[in-house]
């Protein structure tokens, strides 16, 4: 950004940005609520009927959202660690041997964050735990 300041005004890029998620969010509960009402599940696509094509292909697309929204999710906490406590310690290795060591690094990370996802009973209500308090989910 060629003005960093303006990233933090009230009416900023990061409070706009949040301002609208925040809508889309409630928006689409909203919705899913006056559809289903109590009935509502805890993942909007868990209501969508099984036995119709439109609905088989936007579980798919939601299934490929979060398949391809996930590195970005995790570019930042990733590089953060990359940078600032691994990369330190290979001075010595060569790039093309750093780079092959941070590729394996970013999937032993996936890797852990699926094991946790098969491992974990309940992860949903961990999930909206941790949703409620620090993080955005998809």
């Amino acid at each position: 950004m060629r003005e960093p300041k303006k990233f933090r005004q009230p009416i900023g890029v990061f409070n706009v940005g949040i301002v609208l998620t925040a809508l889309l969010f409630a928006i689409t509960g909203m919705c899913g609520y006056m559809k289903y009402g109590t009935a509502a599940q805890g993942s909007m696509t868990l209501n969508i009927a099984e036995d119709q094509i439109m609905a088989q292909i936007v579980k798919l697309l939601y299934a490929f959202v979060i398949f391809f929204s996930y590195p970005l999710q995790n570019f930042v906490p990733l590089e953060l660690l990359w940078m600032n406590y691994i990369k330190q310690h290979m001075v010595e290795y060569s790039e093309k041997k750093k780079l092959i060591v941070e590729y394996v690094f970013r999937e032993v990370i996936v890797l852990i964050t699926w094991a946790f996802a098969l491992v974990i009973p309940h992860l949903d209500l961990l999930i909206s735990l941790f949703g409620a308090f620090c993080l955005a989910s998809l």
